[in-house]
């Protein structure tokens, strides 16, 4: 049995989720699980989900404390579900904008990390954002599986992938957003 952890960039996850459908109130509950089958399938091998990590900044609690507040509701129901856990960074002001810290070097950190230790045999990687193909190359060469779940096909993740699942044709579907 293959074991599989994911890594999921929260913020490039959620506005790529906006472009594709209307509400991203994705149901993280049943995410990880379809994405375990969806490999499970392609390898035709059975997969343990050993751990789902999201990576996220929270919004800046003074400037918009409506948004903090709603997200913080969104970290409490991620933390609350099985072998999930939520890694936050930090915002930073950058010439009028914020701008995510810890969160992009944190995942890669962990990915590699992770991947040295044996924690898994399958890394999958939640994010169309090409600054991680370095992370998915260093993985295929310790002789894990890299994968590469997106909603658009980034080239450069696309080639350092073994396994590309294209979360608009599958795994995601209309029944797996939440109601609010």
């Amino acid at each position: 049995m293959k074991k599989t952890c994911l890594f999921i960039d929260g913020s490039n996850f959620y506005h790529n989720l906006k472009d594709f459908w209307r509400t991203p109130l994705l149901d993280f509950s049943i995410f990880p699980n379809a994405i375990r089958q969806e490999i499970s399938s392609k390898l035709q091998e059975d997969v343990e989900l050993i751990r789902t990590y999201y990576y996220i900044a929270p919004a800046n609690r003074k400037g918009d404390p409506k948004t903090a507040m709603t997200e913080q509701k969104f970290f409490d129901y991620l933390r609350r579900l099985p072998k999930f856990e939520v890694k936050l960074g930090r915002l930073e002001p950058r010439r009028g904008t914020w701008v995510e810290k810890e969160v992009d070097v944190t995942l890669a950190v962990d990915m590699i990390s992770f991947a040295r230790k044996n924690i898994y045999d399958i890394g999958v990687l939640v994010s169309d954002d090409g600054d991680y193909r370095s992370v998915l190359h260093e993985v295929k060469e310790m002789g894990k599986i890299p994968v590469y779940a997106g909603l658009s096909e980034t080239r450069v993740l696309l080639d350092e992938s073994d396994i590309f699942l294209d979360l608009r044709k599958c795994v995601i579907n209309k029944d797996m957003f939440r109601q609010h």
